[in-house]
């Protein structure tokens, strides 16, 4: 989300992106999927654990709608779905290439995911 916000606009921030999604994953970065995976399962049986996950989760997409609203306001995103859903189309694409299939959370199959969202934002 930091390098959404830093950006100039919401495209040359997904450019940036893009450009990132180019850079060759450390060992860590790979594992990244399969951790998810385990600590949203972990989450069904802890409490503490379900309390943090929730708390980040819902971060998220609030998060992304204070980034698309001032998008949408200056005509670089489609205005014709609300922000609020609009961020949580983006997300709900990630979550379910995500559960789907965890090597689609990758690069390079994350660029064509990062390429159909910003299809999804684009204002025309």
């Amino acid at each position: 989300m930091a390098l959404l916000a830093s950006a100039d606009s919401l495209d040359a921030a997904l450019e940036q992106h893009l450009a990132a999604l180019e850079t060759p994953l450390s060992d860590d970065d790979a594992l990244y999927p399969r951790l998810r995976l385990e600590i949203l399962s972990e989450a069904t049986r802890n409490d503490r654990v379900r309390a943090a996950v929730r708390a980040a989760e819902n971060q998220v997409p609030a998060s992304l709608c204070a980034l698309i609203a001032p998008a949408q306001a200056k005509g670089e995103v489609s205005d014709r779905v609300a922000a609020d859903t609009m961020a949580s189309l983006c997300l709900a694409a990630y979550d379910g290439a995500f559960v789907r299939d965890t090597a689609l959370c990758i690069p390079p199959p994350l660029q064509g995911l990062a390429l159909m969202i910003r299809r999804l934002l684009s204002p025309s």
